[in-house]
């Protein structure tokens, strides 16, 4: 019984802090993207071109996310935000659960297994955002294991892979890390024998024919070949995304991910139980986190299992040269302790988030992308990328975006360094403006375009947040529009900010309210400098006005 009771505790203690990173759940940019793209195909569509942005309305579409984002859909119109919350939570439990069980295998000690679980969940924190790449970790961490089972060889457990990349392929294009780690491995697993020439011919067809398998799955989407060929070529955005960034080394940043690899790659080095292919994956996941730091929670999944295997020699050896005998004694009730006190916590994280996605009105133009839609106000409109799919979600029926967070996989190069250039105020920052028929800029506060654009000739300032400023271009396309704004005839007062997910309503189900009322001389008055220092928050949810009575106006300095 305590021997069960141990093992209970701890796959209780690993799933409990798994949990307390899981729960409290913000939405990611690209949420409301991968929600409405899942709802169009849930309806049949399955848009070939990008056909949402005035900038490039005919340029391929090739979305790797397909199923993902169907799924996404499905789950948010069955339940809501905490449908797609419990979605995060049973994926990135099932990684790690299968985290678990290919470390408790390595190591043969279910101690150094959940350990080893938890410094994973750690490090893999940044990926699990409710986003496609949650099933990208569920189908590594089973890639993984099904490879090792098959001891990296051509047979039995690894023949599930290609089965899994077909459905992989049109999930996530994490694919093909996938892909090319399953290959190393197999590579890698031959090489030890074949140098020992313990091998027959028959390992290496096997071998050819899995590789062959592998690459035949990869085409098995709506786009063939060319799905493949992007993934290669041109997902990667040239721009400076965070999330493409390169782990900097010389830093204090993603600490757990720098000693999780330091100790795995030295006990690799010093231990006789290392094994080649194991090492390869490591090596090159390793590698691939500190080019991109999106790659991080990779080469966690492939490294518990090593991480792992260090701890449980690192316990025999404790076993074998200290006196542990009252420790071990004590460590028991510990454990129990422990994983209650975890629960608990655990419980109480559950409680407070309540199964709400959260939407930060500091971090995203909810207030601005309100007032647009009700005032009416709809056209083409260019956003920062961060803020293009929300914008896709929200902005009045009819509106398109300049850019969004599809990149490279709906967008030219030329244009997304354009797109650039006009956030970044850099030499040629107005092609967007002049080279494209943009209506209406909604700038970020912190970016060259709200500063730009202030007192230019061609742009209207018309209104300014905490977080963001619109501007509506002087000209034909919006002459009814600003013929309102100068008769004082738009709304300026703000409903309620909605922080939870999605926080405003789709552009095709809102209600356009009326257009009426006037702003007062002291929605006019104020300075931006005392909004941009005011809270964000006040009282039921309205942001705090800087020196009137008004939620929001518009504001000149």
């Amino acid at each position: 019984m305590g021997r069960v009771l141990e093992g209970l505790c701890l796959q209780a203690l690993w799933i409990a802090l798994a949990l307390q990173i899981l729960l409290p759940s913000a939405a990611d940019p690209d949420l409301w993207g991968h929600v409405l793209f899942g709802q169009r195909l849930l309806h049949g569509e399955l848009p070939m071109v990008n056909g949402l942005a005035y900038t490039a309305a005919d340029h391929p579409w090739i979305n790797h996310e397909l199923a993902a984002e169907a799924a996404m859909a499905a789950t948010y119109r069955a339940a809501g935000p905490a449908g797609l919350i419990a979605l995060k939570v049973l994926l990135a439990l099932a990684s790690l659960g299968l985290v678990w069980r290919s470390a408790r295998r390595r190591s043969g000690d279910a101690w150094a297994a959940t350990i080893a679980t938890i410094a994973a969940a750690e490090v893999m924190a940044p990926g699990f955002m409710i986003r496609p790449q949650l099933f990208t970790l569920l189908f590594l961490a089973l890639t993984c294991e099904l490879l090792a089972r098959a001891e990296y060889r051509a047979r039995a457990w690894a023949w599930g892979v290609p089965p899994l990349v077909v459905l992989w392929v049109n999930t996530h294009g994490g694919v093909l890390a996938g892909v090319g780690l399953s290959a190393l491995a197999i590579v890698a697993g031959l090489t030890v024998p074949a140098w020992r020439r313990e091998l027959g011919a028959g390992a290496f067809v096997a071998a050819a024919t899995f590789l062959a398998a592998l690459a035949a799955a990869l085409t098995m989407n709506p786009f063939g070949p060319a799905l493949p060929r992007f993934l290669l070529s041109d997902v990667t955005p040239r721009v400076a995304i965070t999330e493409w960034a390169p782990v900097s080394l010389g830093d204090g940043s993603v600490l757990a991910f720098k000693a999780m690899a330091l100790a795995t790659g030295a006990w690799m080095l010093v231990s006789r139980r290392a094994r080649l292919p194991e090492a390869v994956l490591v090596i090159v996941t390793a590698g691939a986190a500190v080019l991109h730091r999106r790659h991080i929670p990779l080469f966690a999944i492939v490294a518990a299992p090593v991480l792992a295997a260090l701890l449980a020699d690192a316990i025999a050896w404790a076993r074998r040269h200290a006196d542990i005998g009252r420790s071990a004694r004590l460590l028991r009730p510990a454990l129990v302790t422990a994983t209650a006190l975890q629960l608990a916590v655990t419980a109480a994280i559950a409680w407070r988030s309540g199964g709400r996605i959260e939407v930060d009105p500091r971090i995203y133009p909810v207030q601005a992308l309100g007032f647009l839609t009700e005032n009416g106000i709809a056209g083409n409109v260019a956003l920062p990328f961060d803020w293009g799919e929300l914008g896709l979600w929200a902005l009045p029926a009819g509106s398109k975006v300049a850019v969004d967070g599809r990149f490279t996989t709906a967008y030219p190069e030329r244009l997304l360094e354009q797109a650039w250039r006009f956030m970044s105020g850099a030499p040629g920052w107005e092609d967007l403006l002049t080279q494209y028929p943009t209506d209406v800029v909604v700038a970020s506060r912190t970016q060259a375009p709200a500063r730009l654009l202030r007192e230019h000739p061609d742009w209207e300032y018309v209104y300014s947040d905490p977080v963001s400023f619109v501007f509506l271009r002087k000209g034909p396309t919006q002459a009814a529009t600003l013929a309102r704004f100068h008769a004082h005839a738009f709304r300026y007062d703000a409903p309620p900010i909605a922080l939870e997910f999605p926080a405003l309503a789709r552009a095709d189900v809102a209600a356009q309210p009326a257009i009426v009322g006037r702003a007062s001389e002291s929605e006019m008055s104020g300075s931006a400098s005392e909004l941009a220092t005011a809270a964000v928050l006040a009282g039921a949810g309205r942001p705090a006005p800087p020196s009137s009575a008004a939620p929001l106006s518009r504001i000149r300095n």
